[in-house]
């Protein structure tokens, strides 16, 4: 917890100077701005915690139910969880795209389908279906940017770069 607050500090300073920075000068014709730097050895002691709320993320997105065309079955009441193994972590920077790539490779999931029924020609199958795949990798890089206001403003802004999502065999 106490790392983590570190990082949000370091972002609410870092905003608060980029938003006081930027609000002087919009109209005077001055380029103005902040630089920003965040020492690698500054997110390494909160990277657990940002690759948690990563993982806190994925699991919150509800699966839909799905209808196959032509009456071929339905898959309804679907979830799925996302757990790692361990706490092993990595991290490194994208110059490129000026982001910090975080990727584990050890971990698990669980998709379940509370009710599934697929029919194909005259064979039919019903029930319900969980699986639980294993050694998966998960790759997301969070890039820095900054957006552009309709009033022509120009702000901070955090995109998502270098997401991967591989299963081992």
């Amino acid at each position: 917890m106490v790392r983590f607050n570190i990082v949000r500090g370091l972002l609410t300073v870092a905003t608060v100077l980029a938003s006081g920075a930027l609000a002087k000068g919009v109209g005077a014709g001055t380029q103005t701005g902040i630089h920003a730097s965040i020492d690698l050895r500054t997110l390494s002691q909160a990277k657990d915690t940002i690759f948690d709320q990563i993982i806190s993320f994925i699991d919150d997105v509800k699966i839909p139910d799905v209808q196959l065309k032509g009456n071929k079955g339905y898959l309804i009441e679907n979830s799925f969880h996302l757990s790692q193994a361990n706490k092993i972590v990595n991290f490194y920077n994208d110059v490129t795209n000026n982001a910090v790539v975080f990727e584990a490779d050890n971990l698990a999931a669980t998709f379940h389908c509370g009710h599934f029924k697929l029919k194909e020609g005259f064979v039919q199958a019903k029930g319900h279906a969980d699986v639980d795949p294993q050694r998966l990798k998960l790759q997301v890089g969070i890039g820095f940017t900054t957006q552009k206001l309709l009033d022509g403003r120009t702000l901070p802004a955090i995109t998502t770069v270098d997401v991967q999502f591989m299963i081992s065999e």
